[in-house]
């Protein structure tokens, strides 16, 4: 289809989560049956596999929501149950969600084609089968340069532009995308005078990066080799010459030629994860006053995570893209783990106040083993080391909310108080700020809007806004203001959706 050639990196990743929800069958049943009491419920779910859209940060929900979502704080569905007159004490929620996020570089896939076509890999020390030339014009050089030093100056400027490339690739090369389901749902509300909640999340996540070796280059090294190689006459053998940094220079007696080659262990990584969530919530009120209630709420997860990469050199790849086509196929190394949050709420007639640590054990996951042997690059070998492992870290939150006695208007702050990382080693620490209205009516909808920023990695940030139409349904949207052009169409740099059903019982 011809929008898989605009968003390559979801193609992939209906692949995965129609993995992740089918064709493992333990984990089907399990979904089944624990939304066997809903037939619209298990109609969206069986309808999820079609969509292909990132994970939706916390606050973009309406305050009620995050009371029955996976990314509430753990407290927060005992305190929501306490509030009269908005949603109900029992119910729950069906949310999809997905999105997009591009590096900040124009022609992504193009460039990273090109950049291919310029070096040669290395095996073991030595030159792979590939005829590849860099398109620098080296024989050209030399022959209008007579003199080394002229002929270094011509030749530096085109081995950085190389350099360059490498570097932005480095820096801003990658695009990455997520699709989740999530189902949070109360058990009861009056368990030893608290809440129960069971909730089960699934996400897929794909990602491509640049791991790229940069061209220190010698220009001393360089200059001595640009002598000889202005000294070769017709009686000199076929030789190489060795300019740093793999800019290597190849003579050749037999048609009295030169050409230029770069050698280079840059490479293009994708991986993708597919996580299976499941945990039970407790919250109850631990001390009652005139001024507010002091909520607070534990939430052991169980973790199976299945993480998965392959990797071509750039000096080997043809067409970027075809990666993403081949990742779908490779075999997931799953693991099992358990971690639990924890979680505080005052709650009081006009504000609100939480704190929260996710991920309290901080577990930790391993991709398939990466053959290290046939990269000689360090850097290289540095850089795949920081890929080949997902830790679940530890993060701390703090939130607040003012509103109306009765709920239907309220503005809420959150920030994460320090930075982690995601399964596709994504840095992100969001800062928030929303508004919203939350209405009761069948015609009047509830909306949202607000803004998040990432205080970490990428530094991007997202206008968001939502509508609650019908009472149940939910539809928020969220993206970047910046964009950036991929296979000659101009796209938002971040983009993320989600439509979700709320309901009661």
């Amino acid at each position: 289809m011809e929008w898989c050639n605009y968003y390559s990196v979801l193609c992939p990743l209906v692949i995965l989560v129609y993995r992740s929800l089918f064709m493992d069958q333990i984990k089907v049943n399990l979904i089944m049956h624990t939304i066997k009491f809903s037939a619209l419920t298990a109609a969206i779910l069986l309808s999820s596999a079609s969509f292909a859209a990132t994970q939706l940060a916390p606050d973009e929900l309406g305050y009620s929501q995050r009371g029955l979502s996976v990314h509430g704080n753990p407290a927060a569905a005992a305190a929501t149950a306490k509030i009269n007159g908005v949603n109900t004490s029992k119910g729950g929620m069906v949310s999809i969600s997905g999105g997009i996020e591009y590096g900040n570089l124009d022609d992504l896939f193009d460039v990273i084609d090109n950049i291919s076509r310029e070096i040669v890999a290395p095996i073991n020390g030595e030159s792979s089968p590939s005829e590849s030339q860099s398109s620098i014009d080296i024989a050209k050089i030399i022959d209008e340069n007579p003199e080394a030093d002229s002929a270094l100056k011509a030749l530096v400027p085109e081995v950085l532009v190389v350099g360059g490339l490498l570097a932005v690739i480095a820096e801003q090369g990658y695009g990455t995308a997520h699709i989740g389901l999530d189902i949070p749902f109360v058990i009861s509300d009056d368990i030893y005078g608290g809440s129960l909640m069971f909730k089960i999340q699934t996400l897929g996540s794909s990602k491509a990066v640049g791991i790229t070796e940069g061209l220190n280059f010698d220009e001393a090294q360089a200059k001595a080799a640009l002598e000889n190689i202005l000294a070769i006459d017709h009686n000199t053998p076929s030789t190489e010459f060795d300019l740093s940094a793999g800019v290597k220079v190849q003579y050749d007696q037999n048609i009295d030629d030169l050409s230029l080659r770069l050698e280079n262990e840059s490479l293009l990584l994708v991986k993708a994860a597919d996580i299976f969530k499941m945990s039970v919530g407790y919250s109850r009120s631990v001390y009652s006053s005139d001024s507010g209630n002091l909520f607070l709420g534990v939430e052991p997860t169980f973790y199976r995570v299945g993480l998965t990469n392959i990797n071509v050199s750039l000096g080997d790849l043809t067409d970027s893209q075809v990666l993403f086509d081949n990742i779908r196929d490779t075999d997931f190394k799953y693991q099992n783990a358990f971690d639990a949050d924890i979680g505080l709420i005052w709650s009081a007639n006009h504000y609100e106040l939480g704190a929260s640590i996710k991920n309290l054990i901080e577990m930790d996951f391993d991709y398939p083993n990466t053959d290290f042997s046939q990269f000689s690059s360090e850097e290289v070998k540095d850089k795949l080391i920081q890929e080949t492992t997902y830790v679940i870290e530890r993060q701390g939150k703090v939130e607040g909310a003012i509103f109306t006695l009765d709920r239907r208007w309220s503005l809420n702050m959150a920030i994460e108080l320090n930075a982690v990382s995601d399964p596709m080693q994504n840095e992100y620490q969001w800062a928030s700020v929303n508004v919203g209205y939350a209405s009761d009516s069948w015609w009047l909808p509830g909306a949202r809007l607000g803004y998040r920023q990432n205080l970490a990695g990428t530094e991007l940030g997202y206008l968001s806004a939502g509508i609650t139409f019908a009472k149940y349904i939910n539809l928020g949207v969220s993206s970047t203001l910046d964009t950036v052009n991929i296979d000659g169409v101009n796209v938002m740099r971040g983009l993320t959706a989600n439509l979700g059903l709320q309901f009661e019982y």
